[in-house]
């Protein structure tokens, strides 16, 4: 609630918070749960392909445009899983 109205700003600052969140939770799957290692191999080619290409893609739509395909892939997202629920 607090943060930068700037959105490149707003999105590093949420990025660098999930981010340590993800890696305290990656390490309790891997330590205490079943992990799907090759799943989890291509998810990190694609972390560090979004994280290499996000900034700049950031910096070059407007605001609004983004803010509408982040809530755009958040619900087909959403209606995916629960279309496809396993």
């Amino acid at each position: 609630m607090a943060v930068d109205s700037h959105l490149p700003i707003a999105n590093a600052l949420k990025n660098m918070l999930l981010g340590f969140a993800d890696v305290v939770a990656a390490i309790a799957f891997a330590i205490f749960g079943p992990v799907h290692w090759l799943a989890a191999l291509l998810l990190g080619v694609g972390l560090l392909g979004g994280s290499s290409i996000g900034p700049a893609v950031t910096r070059r739509l407007p605001a609004a445009l983004l803010r509408v395909l982040v809530a755009m892939a958040g619900v087909g997202l959403a209606v995916w899983l629960w279309v496809n629920p396993r």
